[in-house]
């Protein structure tokens, strides 16, 4: 499976997690969250669209765009992977999303 993320760590990254699944009425795609550590947030995108997009300070970005490949742990839907898990389980949007 291929996307991008984008990364934000803390109480950041749970507000914009939160922020975000109000927004959209809980329709927010696929977020990872890390439970232990910096509980960095991972927003899981569509292939090839955080490079060429401005992010605040801070945000990091993840992606296979000019040449850079990146891995983030994927939680199991059931079981155990700690320290990550689904903070919400929705299916990749369509490529037209952004």
């Amino acid at each position: 499976m291929q996307f991008d993320a984008v990364r934000v760590a803390g109480v950041r990254g749970e507000e914009v997690a939160e922020e975000l699944i109000t927004a959209t009425h809980a329709n927010a795609g696929p977020i990872v969250c890390e439970a232990s550590g910096f509980r960095r947030m991972y927003f899981l995108l569509a292939p090839g669209t955080a490079a060429d997009r401005r992010w605040p300070p801070g945000i990091q970005r993840f992606g296979s765009a000019h040449g850079i490949v990146a891995y983030v742990g994927i939680p199991a839907l059931s079981g155990g992977t700690w320290p990550l898990f689904a903070l919400l389980r929705a299916a990749m949007p369509e490529e037209d999303w952004l």
